[in-house]
């Protein structure tokens, strides 16, 4: 089975003095695949680590490019090929940039409440939610219901 992320070419490479880092990218790629919710990009990463270690040019040179940094947050948000990886638009690389983004939220909201002396845990519930007349949560961004008095 090809996966969709690996373009196959069967021309074989022979192993370096690299050979430490190599190992190093098998090794990373293991750990990735291991917490890959997406079957798929699980699978595609399994396969390209087996190819590489199998000598397959086009596998391990994506893997090293699949490898060689992590996604960088520009103007245009994340954007980069689909596949597995840290280098690449994945469900892992997503939860990492939303946990990023939430936490640097939390702190900027901590920090302002702090500013105004008010206590960050009511600063961030005033901020996030109301409570309706009947006593479930309603987003912020909603007009309050106007009631006759």
């Amino acid at each position: 089975m090809t996966s969709a992320f690996i373009p196959f070419d069967d021309s074989f490479i022979p192993m370096t003095s690299s050979d430490a880092e190599f190992e190093k990218l098998i090794s990373d790629a293991g750990e990735w695949a291991a917490q890959d919710p997406d079957p798929v990009t699980a699978a595609a990463l399994s396969e390209l680590a087996g190819l590489a270690s199998n000598g397959v040019a086009a596998a391990r040179q994506q893997l090293e490019d699949s490898f060689s940094g992590t996604l960088q947050f520009g103007t245009a948000g994340l954007r980069a090929a689909l596949g597995p990886g840290p280098n690449r638009m994945n469900r892992v690389v997503v939860r990492r940039a939303a946990a990023g983004l939430a936490a640097f939220l939390k702190d900027a909201v901590e920090a302002a409440a702090r500013e105004r002396g008010r206590a960050p845990s009511s600063a961030m519930t005033l901020g996030t939610t109301r409570t309706s007349s009947h006593g479930s949560p309603q987003p912020s961004s909603r007009p309050r219901e106007s009631r006759p008095s």
